[in-house]
């Protein structure tokens, strides 16, 4: 099994496999399924350890529980995480995250695609995009790590500052940006990420 993308109506079954069926697992999107649980998502993630290379959750109802959970795996090949239209997940649940040398936990993704768009609107904070960037982009791997592709649409805290975060880390190898509706970002920030282009 490499690839799941399951509508509502499996996730029982799906959560009834036994573990080495996911042993494998390479994407896994449980996007706009209501039955899925911080539980469920924790379970899935502990199956997959090491092999995920995707993981989507669009509006679902999930905590910061699925993040530390995600956290407590090996998400070593883990390359894009989009956290779409979450509400239950805290910022501070977002910097545990991508806080690097937290104790018996695994090192934070280094992500090449970052999704945080429609979340509450204060939960992506300039902090949680500066933890994120340095995390896609940790020293030992070379001047193309870090995001293609960040999208952090409808941020309203998000300030210049994460501007910068993102131009220091990710100045060579960013493709794709949304900040839409992320008012507080000036034509100064953009200018960062311009001027190291």
């Amino acid at each position: 099994l490499e690839h799941v993308d399951t509508p509502a109506a499996a996730v029982e079954s799906l959560l009834a496999a036994p573990p080495h069926v996911f042993q494998h697992l390479r994407s896994l999107r449980l996007d706009h399924v209501a039955s899925i649980t911080d539980a469920a998502v924790s379970s899935l993630l502990r199956a997959a350890s090491g092999s995920l290379e995707a993981l989507s959750l669009h509006h679902v109802a999930v905590t910061d529980a699925s993040l530390e959970a995600l956290r407590q795996t090996d998400t070593s090949r883990l390359q894009s995480l989009s956290l779409r239209g979450l509400r239950d997940v805290t910022s501070g649940g977002l910097e545990a995250l991508f806080t690097p040398g937290l104790d018996g936990l695994h090192s934070p993704p280094a992500l090449r695609r970052l999704e945080l768009a429609s979340l509450h609107e204060e939960t992506v904070t300039d902090d949680v995009v500066g933890a994120a960037a340095a995390a896609s982009a940790p020293e030992g791997l070379g001047s193309g790590a870090g995001f293609v592709r960040l999208d952090v649409g409808g941020s309203s805290s998000l300030t210049d500052l994460s501007m910068e975060h993102v131009a220091r880390h990710c100045a060579g190898s960013l493709q794709e940006l949304d900040v839409g509706y992320c008012h507080r970002i000036s034509d100064k920030g953009l200018g960062y990420l311009v001027s190291v282009a």
